[in-house]
């Protein structure tokens, strides 16, 4: 027979298993509701993520003709035909930018280009009323794509409604770690012997990591194209990745 301190004991945790459980289903059911877009909030939705998508595109198009750079640093920068080319290899040091250097100049550009296309004028034209806030990006390179964040609160109101959308997401099909990694066997070779451009170190890693790789002579500097044709081949994914290379 149970005492009346063993009953107690057994109330109190049946009570909080009950009230984990109720917490568990408002919480996760909350958070699905969050994230589901209103139907009539969609098309607005969809301008901010294609705007995005178009701008992180045109990130990782633009930073990889200078490196992984929106800004090339001077101290590493060679001047070609008025264009800022980064020396990955100068004075006996390698300067390939880590990948979270990456990251922030990703950031940068598209935090600095996103506005021009978030446009809502032909929305506000039909009775809408939208008020936003300042769009904030964070980028992330993964192993075999680049994943933009944007959080920007975009406050839609009709009447007496208002609702509001606040996180966006693209990822890019576009493989910065394998054009660093290629990078780095290329100044790595020639380091060996600054100066001499080792054709067939260049073929060898084209042939073994699926890239094109080609070079011109500048002024006693190599300048190196990767060229990665994307996932699955797609040329729209295609990216080119140059630097340069001095004594």
């Amino acid at each position: 027979m149970l005492k009346r301190g063993q009953v107690t004991i057994f109330i109190i945790i049946a009570i909080l298993i009950v009230a984990v459980v109720v917490s568990y289903f408002v919480i996760f059911e909350g958070n699905i509701q969050a994230n589901k877009i209103p139907k009539n909030l969609e098309p607005i939705y969809q301008r901010v993520e294609e705007c995005l998508e178009l701008t992180s595109e045109e990130a990782l198009i633009y930073i990889g003709q200078y490196g992984g750079y929106y800004n090339v640093p001077e101290s590493i920068a060679l001047d070609y035909f008025g264009e800022k080319i980064p020396y990955y290899y100068l004075d006996n040091q390698e300067n390939i930018p880590e990948k979270e250097r990456i990251e922030l100049e990703l950031n940068n550009y598209t935090n600095d280009k996103i506005e021009n296309c978030l446009n809502f004028e032909d929305f506000i034209s039909q009775g809408l009323n939208i008020s936003s806030g300042k769009p904030e990006i964070l980028t992330l390179i993964k192993e075999n794509s680049v994943k933009f964040s944007m959080n920007y609160l975009l406050a839609v109101s009709m009447e007496d409604e208002t609702q509001v959308l606040k996180e966006f997401n693209v990822v890019a099909p576009f493989n910065i770690n394998e054009l660093l990694d290629s990078s780095k066997e290329i100044v790595d070779d020639y380091s060996k012997e600054p100066g001499v451009l080792c054709i067939s170190c260049l073929n060898e890693i084209s042939i073994k990591n699926e890239i094109n790789i080609s070079s011109i002579f500048f002024e006693n500097n190599t300048i190196i194209t990767i060229s990665s044709e994307g996932l699955e081949g797609n040329n729209k994914n295609k990216l080119n990745w140059v630097f340069a290379m001095g004594k």
